[in-house]
């Protein structure tokens, strides 16, 4: 996260720019939420927000999209019924601001950004993460970097969508090139150097978008919390399967959904061993019994996500792949071979979906 605050000495508006990267997760997956671990790095991909204050009788945000060529004159007075998804965030924020009565007047925003909405990627979060940041140094609020990572969860929550903090921890204080082993219990965290020689973490795009507002995210969310609450603990590093095995009350589909929670657990430092190892089959199948654990115990996959999966899995350049973010469409983050790229990027050029897709279905992260 980058902030540079431009106060105008004449007088005139103060001005912050901030650039919040995109999210990528190695492994440990829906388990911030649940106090567990998670192993995070960013991308080169960035959210760009530029926010001035406006003069102190306005009484509306002028706030524009740039990618959309979008301009939304929001004043909170009269509420937002407009058709930008968007602006869900703004009002949210709004209201974050009005409940905590923060210091405040009205502002003009402008953002931009070249991380892929709806792709597992964390765009929402970049924009909530910049716009938090961004709003505590143009008003000094005084607020470090961990109450902004609570401030902007708390924002996507007022939107609709109970996630965890890690998107927000990696984006606060992720760094490149590394991974962060992310203690949810206690947000107690330490770097994981994630270069491979020879290798490359590569994003491939399922081509299937989603808001996480409108899938089961939630619901999944309420599932283990019940559970949790049943057990009388804090978080699933305090819970083993016996304790689940012992529960004769949950259904079927609960129990698989705990048991994915505490082996993803285990995946998280059965990773950090393998990549200081540089036991490369090693990371590959923690990254397949990852994505099996995703489709079929906690049951967040999409045969788009299986697709790239399965197709990826049958390329010997490819260590292991797994879905990565929410859920239901979105991206497969994968450890292949670096000379191979071409050559994989080609055998997806043969699959009817991607040789119809216009620009870019690959990233890479390191």
């Amino acid at each position: 996260m980058e902030i540079v605050l431009n106060v105008d000495s004449s007088g005139g508006p103060t001005t912050v720019l901030v650039r919040a990267p995109g999210r990528v997760n190695i492994i440990g997956e829906h388990t911030d939420y649940n106090g567990g671990l998670a192993l995070p790095t960013i991308t080169q991909s960035y959210l760009t927000m530029r926010l001035s204050t406006l003069p102190p009788d306005e009484d509306c945000w002028k706030i524009f999209a740039e990618d959309r060529e979008c301009l939304v004159n929001y004043c909170p007075a009269d509420g937002y019924d407009g058709e930008e998804d968007w602006m869900g965030f703004f009002t949210s924020a709004y209201h974050y601001i009005d409940r905590n009565k923060l210091a405040f007047r009205s502002v003009s925003i402008h953002f931009h950004s070249d991380i892929p909405p709806g792709a597992g990627m964390s765009s929402s979060s970049a924009l909530t993460c910049a716009l938090a940041a961004g709003l505590n140094a143009l008003f000094g609020w005084g607020k470090d970097s961990t109450q902004l990572v609570h401030m902007a969860s708390q924002v996507e929550h007022g939107y609709g969508v109970q996630g965890g903090l890690l998107d927000q921890m990696a984006i606060f204080f992720g760094k490149t090139g590394q991974a962060m082993r992310i203690d949810f219990s206690d947000l107690s965290f330490g770097y994981v150097p994630i270069g491979v020689a020879g290798y490359s973490w590569v994003l491939w795009d399922s081509l299937e978008r989603r808001s996480l507002v409108q899938t089961p995210f939630n619901q999944r969310r309420r599932e283990v919390d019940a559970v949790l609450h049943q057990l009388g603990k804090d978080h699933w590093q305090a819970v083993s399967e016996q304790q689940i095995d012992a529960l004769d009350t949950l259904s079927p589909a609960t129990r698989e959904r705990c048991r994915y929670i505490i082996r993803e657990n285990e995946r998280v430092d059965a990773m950090v061993a393998a990549l200081a190892d540089n036991d490369i089959p090693g990371v590959g199948q923690i990254l397949y019994a990852s994505h099996e654990g995703l489709r079929t115990r906690y049951e967040v996959s999409s045969p788009a996500l299986d697709r790239v999966v399965d197709h990826l899995k049958r390329l010997p350049q490819c260590a292991g792949a797994r879905m990565m973010g929410g859920g239901f469409g979105g991206m497969v983050i994968s450890l292949i071979e670096t000379r191979a790229l071409p050559q994989i990027v080609d055998s997806f050029r043969r699959i009817p979906e991607y040789n119809r897709a216009s620009g870019s279905f690959y990233h890479i992260v390191v």
